[in-house]
This record gives structure tokens, sequence and C-alpha cells, in this order.
């Protein structure tokens, strides 16, 4: 059977890539970052084939590639007036986005953003853009506790499609049954106080520590949440760990964050990714179509 060829972009940790790296109906031909830190996580893990490039001098060029998967970053839109161009230096992640699939012209793109990208002009641009390339798209608002991510984190994942046949996309729901935050705990956490505790956690100023619940899914895992959050567990009060954050995103403990030791960098690659439950949400919705 021949496989269905994927290249990956802004591939960050590869939360995006894992389902489909273990599923014998795809091959990864290439996947790209311009973050080191992320990269060697990325090749930790999922393959060695992923590259420190920067896409806006350098397009990767593949042939026969079926599907482009890719998160272009999202920081920068904070910073964006409303008005601001696609051709703005903070907007060109997204530009480059749409060098990419004129280079490799795929049938099929999946790509994940933050809900807010829709309040900017360089939205309306950008999908202008890509329709002008020929492809249809398919916008969902999700919320990442229905596809069994125990976060309540919201983002936008569109599909676009060159495949009249096939334009629209339905998200399997099914597996909706996130767990709430104690059943994600570490059992006996090796927790260095001098990283994960803090002293203002008892001082009672919650102004800005905030003490999360543990019978509810996870607030949404961003790059301030670590010096943001602290759990009550067994009446000590601490910041989650790296393998916690990354369960609360669906990473399975065999993916490995700890033989990078840059602790703020580590968790900021796991803020940035995409749940990897979700992506698998998207595989078996692609493959079921």
């Amino acid at each position: 059977m021949k496989k269905i060829n994927i290249l990956s972009i802004f591939s960050g940790c590869g939360g995006w890539d894992l389902p489909f790296s273990l599923d014998n109906n795809f091959k990864i031909v290439g996947a790209f970052d311009n973050w080191n830190h992320a990269i060697d996580i990325y090749k930790d893990n999922i393959s060695k084939n992923c590259f420190n490039v920067d896409l806006l001098k350098n397009v990767p060029k593949y042939n026969n590639i079926d599907i482009l998967i890719g998160s272009p970053s999202c920081t920068a839109y904070s910073k964006l007036g409303k008005r601001e161009s696609i051709n703005s230096i903070q907007g060109q992640s997204i530009y480059a986005f749409i060098n990419v699939l004129k280079e490799n012209k795929p049938m099929y793109f999946f790509m994940e953003q933050v809900l807010d990208f829709l309040d900017f002009d360089v939205s309306e641009e950008f999908f202008n853009r890509i329709s002008d390339l020929g492809y249809s798209l398919d916008m969902h608002e999700v919320v990442m506790n229905d596809y069994g991510v125990s976060q309540k984190r919201k983002r936008l994942f569109v599909f676009g499609s060159r495949d009249k046949s096939f334009n629209k996309m339905k998200l399997d729901k099914s597996n909706n049954n996130a767990m709430i935050l104690n059943d994600i705990l570490e059992n006996n956490p090796k927790i260095d106080k001098s990283r994960y505790y803090n002293e203002s956690f008892n001082s009672g100023r919650l102004d800005y520590h905030k003490e999360l619940d543990l019978n509810k899914v996870c607030n949404t895992i961003t790059s301030s949440f670590y010096d943001q959050y602290f759990i009550n567990k067994d009446n000590f009060k601490r910041r989650l760990s790296v393998r916690e954050l990354a369960r609360i995103q669906s990473f399975p403990d065999s993916f490995q964050f700890n033989k990078r030791k840059n602790l703020r960098a580590t968790i900021q690659v796991i803020a940035n990714s995409v749940p990897p439950l979700f992506s698998n949400t998207v595989k078996q919705s692609f493959l079921n179509a």
C-alpha cells in the first residue's frame, strides 16, 4: 500500500507529528523548525529527519507531498495591530506557510492556530491567498478536552483541500473522556524544591500565583503557566513537573523530555505543542472520511 507522504513545518518537538509517525499509513518525509531545543527533543523521540531551517529564506521542496502539517508561530499576533499586513515582520511565519504550500502543492493541509488569529486582518489575507492557490477551507474552533486532552485549551483547526470530493472534515469527539488533573499527577514525583516550590504559595497573596483545581481538567498551558499556577497535593504546594505538564498536553510517558536540561525551554516546547491526542483525532478522522 502506498504511504501518504507528510511534510511537517514549524514542527516543534513533534506533537502534531507523533501519531502520524506511529501509523504505517503515513510517512513523514521531512520536518522543519528553527529552534534547536525543540528539534533535539523531536530527534530524541520521533526521527532524526528534523532540520533547523529558516523557512523565510529556504523553502523545503519535495515531490509527491500529500499533506502539509504545521502550526506557524502564534506568539506574534498579540503584538500585531488589528490591521497589520501579512508582509509585516511579525506576520512572516504565516507567510512562510503559504510559500511552502505554493512550492510543494500538497493535496491537503492541517494547520493549528490560536483563536485570536481570526481577530486580525492578517488572517483574512492569509485565507484569501490560500484560496487563490486552489484550496477550499474548513475551519473548526476546538476545545481540546472534547478530544480527550486534559486541558481547557481553545484553538483553531484549519483543514485545507484541493480535492473537490473531500473538502470537509468531521472531527470525531468519541474520545472525550479527558482525565481530571488529580488523575494525571505523578505518584511519587522527584521534586526539586528549588525549581518547583515558591514561598509565595503560602503567603496568602494569590493575585499572581493561582491554585489549580485538582478535580477539573487543567487550564491552558502557556509559556507563563509554570510561574503562575501551583497545586496543593497532600498539603504540599508546588508547581507541576515536566512530566505532568507533558501528560496534560497528552504526550505519552514514553516521550522523553528529560535528556534536555533547560527546564524553562522544555516547558516552552511543551506549551507550544499540538496535543498528540488531538493530532490523532485529526489523523483518524482523515483516514475514516
